[in-house]
């Protein structure tokens, strides 16, 4: 009988020589909690496993692991603490923390449901006018819904993926005059003012048509096309005087097999009798 702190007796055996904290009975079962309680994408949140205050003397000697949705995120070890730094949607989910003594069998386990909360949607980029025709003016505008606070969000423009239209509070960038030179791969890259959080939007393929309603994307499927169908003409050509060849090689061999037969037909018509026997 071991009287701890001198109000409470619990029973366990204490090797003093070898391990002065090791708890070879029963242990409480630990909680998991999470701070913040309410996350925020971009936030750091802390998952803490502890255990019941009479036995927090001897967490030391207590091993920890952590799982998420049943997949383990931080091994077996005598941390006790689990941090996401800058936590998205994806690692909303179910967390539990196993602790196991370290000089002996049995484990326990606490759970906790986190929540994360998206601050702003996936942004989508649109252009205006479309079609854009050379030498129009184009437009083009990135919009994000603000989800869950207010907030203030930047926009930037990228362009074949080099940005051509720094962080700013304005959602548009417009080009004026446009050039066929101005087509390609355009998207938009929202994020938060201190940019803890960003995002971005799919990609936009703009083809600015050349005057004459034709486009460098209708010019190179004409061409082609065009192409397609001069081999497709040259192989049809290919393919028919092939089997015409062949048609001539049988032809012209059964005419010789034919004249071979009536060769051998006439020669024994025209032989002369054998001579009498004596």
């Amino acid at each position: 009988m071991v009287t701890w702190g001198g109000t409470r007796d619990i029973r366990v055996n204490i090797c003093v020589l070898q391990c002065p904290f090791c708890i070879l009975g029963q242990f409480s079962d630990p909680t998991l909690s999470v701070s913040p309680y309410q996350p925020t994408e971009g936030d750091e949140i802390t998952l803490v496993c502890s255990m019941r205050s009479e036995f927090n003397r001897i967490t030391s000697r207590m091993m920890f692991a952590f799982s998420k949705n049943g997949r383990v995120v931080q091994e077996l070890g005598s941390k006790y603490i689990y941090r996401i730094p800058s936590v998205t949607p994806k690692d909303s989910g179910y967390y539990t923390c196993d602790v196991t003594p370290e000089t002996q069998n049995g484990t326990r386990r606490a759970s906790a449901y986190v929540n994360v909360l998206e601050l702003f949607s996936n942004p989508q980029i649109k252009v205006s006018p479309y079609p854009v025709a050379e030498g129009a003016n184009m437009t083009l505008i990135c919009s994000s819904d603000s989800l869950n606070g207010s907030a203030p969000l930047q926009f930037a423009f990228l362009r074949n993926g080099q940005e051509v239209k720094e962080f700013s509070s304005y959602e548009k960038y417009q080009i004026y005059k446009t050039q066929r030179d101005d087509s390609g791969y355009y998207s938009c890259e929202v994020r938060t003012i201190d940019g803890k959080v960003k995002k971005v939007s799919q990609t936009l393929i703009i083809h600015v048509q050349a005057f004459g309603g034709k486009n460098d994307s209708e010019e190179e499927t004409l061409h082609a096309d065009s192409q397609y169908i001069h081999q497709k003409h040259f192989l049809a050509f290919i393919i028919s005087a092939a089997v015409s060849g062949i048609l001539l090689i049988i032809v012209a061999a059964l005419l010789f097999k034919y004249r071979q037969k009536c060769s051998a037909l006439f020669t024994g018509q025209h032989s002369p009798p054998p001579p009498p026997g004596k």
